[in-house]
């Protein structure tokens, strides 16, 4: 089918069976690709408590910052969290999604590792353990000064509220690891680092 949302439109594709013992998982696909998002899913659907999915996950996202102001986050612009890919077995119920053990890839670093979101509170949360076998800070550096510039943040996906800086807008809880980490001026070997975040300030 086709559909419009927040002036973006995309198409999708769902196919489940409804025959079955009521409360017994049942198969179902999915797809979705827009502009800003491709995902597909294939597992299992259980709906007699709110709908709960479980099976092999795949999304694809050129540039999160600009996902997230299409789904109502006042995200500001940046250079970094851009050709997202997340693929894996996963989970979703009450508002979670869960990949136990997930391949991930952004901004050029390839990891691995579990990740979760959380959507049912007051703030998207995102809680994860990720390890890398090199990772490259330089964008995220670079995206300090770039949330700093109104002409960095996406006109063409309007937000109810003014751009905020991403740290603002999520909570986090991830632990990372690498094999070798650089940055501007940095290059190191193994290192790792825990990023604890909530409501707008570094715990």
């Amino acid at each position: 089918g086709l559909a419009s949302y927040n002036r973006q439109r995309f198409s999708f594709r769902a196919d489940w069976e409804t025959a079955g013992e009521p409360g017994a998982a049942k198969p179902i696909t999915f797809s979705l690709k827009a502009n800003l998002l491709q995902a597909t899913f294939e597992g299992q659907y259980e709906a007699s408590s709110g709908i709960r999915l479980e099976g092999h996950a795949t999304a694809n996202a050129r540039k999160l910052r600009v996902l997230a102001r299409w789904l109502g986050l006042p995200v500001a612009g940046g250079s970094d969290l851009r050709d997202f890919n997340i693929s894996g077995r996963m989970e979703y119920g009450d508002g979670t999604i869960a990949f136990a053990l997930a391949n991930v890839k952004v901004d050029g670093n390839e990891g691995s590792g579990a990740l979760t979101l959380k959507t049912n509170g007051k703030r998207p949360a995102i809680d994860g353990t990720l390890g890398f076998d090199r990772l490259d800070l330089s964008r995220y550096v670079a995206s300090l000064m770039d949330e700093r510039d109104p002409a960095t943040t996406p006109a063409a996906v309007p937000s109810k509220e003014p751009a905020r800086s991403l740290l603002t807008v999520v909570d986090a809880d991830l632990r990372l690891s690498a094999a070798k980490v650089t940055a501007p001026g940095l290059d190191t070997g193994r290192a790792a680092a825990t990023i604890a975040l909530r409501q707008g300030r570094l715990q």
